[in-house]
């Protein structure tokens, strides 16, 4: 496995949206990590770590999860979603299971405390699946 994959940063674990304790993804590589098999063709994946707590127990502070950003997110998935409230403000990253979309918004469901997270379609740059580890290996 070829240490290649771009790790961009954090995205929140966190109840919070628009600036309030979001993390920003970063635009540049903050290093990079081995690449999973599942992701060899797939250079537009990457990864980022976990940062705040309100996805544990299944994502952890400081776990590194990887993105395939061209496999729909199904009902049950993580996601990591990325957002921008500003036009010259960066990119907010969040964690959560994708629960549903509808044209305007997008759902997301917290698991730590239990929340749904809405999303105004406005001001969404992009929804990318997380891979889980047998998705990873190709189990």
């Amino acid at each position: 496995m070829p240490p290649n994959m771009p790790v961009y940063g954090t995205a929140a674990a966190s109840l919070a949206v628009r600036h309030e304790g979001a993390f920003e993804m970063e635009s540049r590589v903050v290093e990079f990590v081995r690449r999973p098999p599942a992701l060899m063709q797939v250079p537009e994946a990457y990864a980022f770590y976990v940062a705040g707590n309100s996805m544990v127990p299944a994502h952890m502070p400081g776990d590194l999860r990887f993105v395939h950003p061209y496999k729909p997110p199904r009902q049950g998935d993580t996601v990591v979603v990325q957002a921008q409230y500003a036009e010259h403000s960066g990119v907010e990253a969040f964690v959560g299971i994708y629960d549903h979309a509808t044209s305007d918004k997008l759902f997301i469901r917290k698991l730590n405390p239990d929340a749904t997270v809405e999303f105004s379609a406005r001001h969404l740059k992009a929804v990318h699946r997380v891979l889980t580890l047998n998705e990873l290996f190709g189990v």
